[in-house]
């Protein structure tokens, strides 16, 4: 009888540890970019399971208008998005890291596969 119990615990904390958090709606989003300095970004997601998409309306070096792509498993999100630097040239930008709660995001933001910032966001109500 123990056996079943710890075999059915087991499947509850599996299924528990592989749900995939709710990012689905409108964040406000601060990045510090170490070379280009800080900005701020409004970024309305849509989540259809696993994968991310949205609008990213941003100011300073976060700046510009377009959309994003990524995706979330559990809590750790991934979030792909282009900005235009002051010369105009294209920088793919990826920003992972954690959902906190509800409501709050943080992690690196990387070019290349290189950390150049950080980047935190709260979810709007």
């Amino acid at each position: 009888m123990s056996i079943v119990r710890t075999g059915l615990l087991f499947i509850v904390v599996v299924a528990a540890a592989s749900r995939t958090a709710d990012v689905s709606g409108t964040w406000e989003l601060s990045v510090d970019l170490r070379d280009l300095g800080p900005g701020n970004a409004v970024v309305a997601i849509k989540q259809n399971g696993h994968r991310l998409s949205g609008t990213w309306d941003g100011s300073g070096p976060a700046g510009n208008r377009n959309d994003v792509t990524g995706t979330i498993e559990g809590t750790r999100v991934s979030i792909h998005h282009t900005i235009l630097t002051w010369g105009g040239a294209s920088m793919p930008l990826t920003l992972t890291g954690t959902l906190t709660g509800s409501s709050k995001m943080n992690g690196i933001v990387e070019r290349s596969g290189v950390a150049i910032g950080e980047w935190t966001a709260v979810k709007k109500k």
